[in-house]
């Protein structure tokens, strides 16, 4: 379309302001374009928006941040921390575990006793230099007051039918104490300094013999103390290392309570009793008497009729011994875990189960291949005991297992439990078992708690953000009271003391490190919190943040024109 002409453009113009159509528009009626302004911002409400600004941001800093602060803070007790750091070096015990071997009166020359005592001690010394152990060798009118009862007395007789001095342990006093009795040809000791060497040398030969697994199994609690690359300071042959191996691994780990469970199986529908409260009242409950000082036992029983075992395990008659025999390899495998009602949590601690099996009529007896064995220990669960009646007839009459029948299978449950304690040397007195399981576990019990106040220390220092009530304050300064008190019993020589009380440490200690209120925030990291306050804290933040970065802005600039 052709452009319009000039004339005609005047023509439109003049038309549209109501002109006649050949006269200009005038230039004071044309059009002009102009942007329009705000007005201006008053004084009073910049200062009125500013001061809106500062009031939320003096509510902010003023009240929210402080309700903020105080609302979250972690509370964090007091932890004790060089001491706790020095029980877990060892550096705050230094124990020694002193015993005495006592001589009893005898007919012999005292200056010759005297000078036999003293070579002993002689012999021990040379011994005993790097073991945490020190015997001290007495005679029976040296008693002072304060002085330690004899862990061991040392008795001496005369023969004339031997022509060699031997020696070999025994009881005395009724059972209660334990006695190494030396005899030796008459006049072996008359005025003989060889014949005293000698006798020395036997007595501290079998007093090492008495005590080298104990002092073994206490310098291994200590390994955790040498760094690495330092010998053990008191190294065994490899066989008898390998021995005390095994045995703490059957063992259970310690508790102040156990719970023991009795349980009878059997395949078929007799026996339906037994007289269990006999059986037990006559093996388990004085054994458990005599274990009360290091830790408490709860019992029951069950009988489980129809319960056969295993279908992995298949008994093989051997015609020749005519008997059924189970392979060694099926040991393992002989407890149907799947329908036998062996809960391990039945009582407060852990739960150690004997169970005695009855087997089929048809199966009968029952035994161990190539061995007339019919029990095995599994390791930190229990025993398996096999019982094969004698009269069966008899018993599918009475359909009971009376306290005789029952005497063997329990004595061997009773050796099972002490197995399954650790309790060490199963060739020493029982008397002499148990004095020295007091001592080992008092001396574990201590290693126990030390480390676990170690641990406790390091987790608090290197957690920053995790709480700290003042109940594991509490429970730490108990630990460590009862600690001192344990260190100073040992070195006194009061083991039951320093047994109870390092029981009560560690479990003080252990109540301290697992506190509920700090195993939830172990696993609580910083990004779970950015998580939680960035929806919160953004929508607000923003508006605040920026609106003041604006004012300062307008502020700056206002200050710059002014100047």
């Amino acid at each position: 379309m052709p452009a319009p002409e000039n004339g005609q453009a005047t023509a439109s113009s003049s038309k549209k302001y109501g002109l006649p159509a050949n006269e200009e528009v005038p230039e004071l009626v044309r059009p002009v374009t102009a942007t329009k302004k705000p007005p201006s911002e008053s004084r009073e409400s910049v200062n009125v928006r500013r001061s809106v600004l500062v009031s939320f941001w003096l509510l902010v800093l003023c009240v929210g941040v402080p309700f903020w602060w105080q609302t979250t803070t972690v509370y964090r007790a007091n932890l004790p921390y060089s001491t706790m750091d020095a029980w877990a070096s060892g550096s705050a015990c230094q124990y020694t575990i002193p015993l005495n071997a006592r001589f009893e009166a005898t007919s012999l020359d005292a200056s010759v006793i005297r000078a036999l005592k003293d070579r002993t001690q002689v012999e021990l010394s040379q011994w005993q230099n790097m073991a945490p152990h020190k015997t001290s060798v007495s005679l029976p009118n040296d008693r002072t007051e304060g002085e330690l009862e004899p862990a061991i007395s040392i008795g001496f007789v005369e023969d004339g039918k031997l022509a060699e001095p031997s020696a070999s342990l025994g009881l005395s006093d009724g059972g209660r104490s334990t006695r190494l009795l030396t005899k030796m040809p008459k006049s072996f000791l008359r005025d003989n300094d060889q014949a005293i060497s000698h006798i020395a040398s036997l007595l501290a030969e079998e007093l090492q013999s008495v005590f080298e697994e104990e002092i073994a199994m206490i310098t291994r609690v200590e390994d955790s103390r040498r760094g690495e690359g330092q010998d053990a300071p008191y190294p065994l042959l490899k066989e008898k290392e390998d021995k005390i191996e095994r045995r703490q691994q059957r063992s259970m780990k310690y508790a102040s309570t156990y719970h023991l469970t009795f349980s009878l199986f059997t395949p078929e529908s007799t026996p339906s009793d037994w007289e269990i409260e006999t059986a037990l009242a006559d093996t388990i409950k004085p054994l458990l008497n005599a274990l009360s000082p290091m830790c408490n036992f709860t019992v029951d029983t069950q009988i489980q009729p129809y319960a056969q075992f295993s279908s992995s395990v298949q008994p093989v008659y051997n015609s020749t011994r005519k008997t059924w025999e189970l392979k060694s390899s099926d040991l393992g495998g002989f407890i149907n875990a799947a329908e036998w009602p062996l809960s391990p949590s039945i009582g407060a601690g852990p739960t150690i189960n004997f169970l005695l099996y009855v087997p089929s009529s048809s199966q009968a007896p029952l035994k161990i291949e190539d061995t007339d064995s019919t029990s095995w220990l599994i390791l930190q669960w229990g025993g398996i005991a096999i019982h094969n009646p004698v009269n069966l007839e008899k018993l599918a009459k009475t359909s009971t297992l009376t306290a005789q029948e029952l005497q063997e299978p329990f004595l061997t449950f009773s050796q099972h439990l002490l197995d399954l304690l650790g309790l060490p040397s199963p060739n020493l007195p029982f008397q002499m078992r148990l004095q020295s399981q007091t001592r080992i576990l008092a001396v574990r019990l201590l290693s126990s708690a030390s480390a676990t106040l170690g641990s406790l220390a390091r987790l608090t220092q290197s957690l920053t953000s995790i709480s700290i009530p003042d109940t594991v304050a509490s429970s730490v300064d108990s630990t460590t009271t009862h600690l001192q008190a344990a260190c100073a019993a040992l070195n006194a020589g009061d083991y039951q003391t320093a047994l109870d009380n390092a029981k009560v440490a560690d479990e003080e200690a252990e109540k301290a490190f697992f506190h509920k209120s700090m195993v939830g925030q172990v696993y609580f990291p910083d990004e779970h919190k950015v998580a939680v306050y960035l929806p919160l804290l953004g929508p607000v933040a923003v508006p605040l943040v920026m609106t003041a970065i604006k004012e300062l802005r307008a502020w700056f600039q206002a200050r710059k024109g002014s100047g």
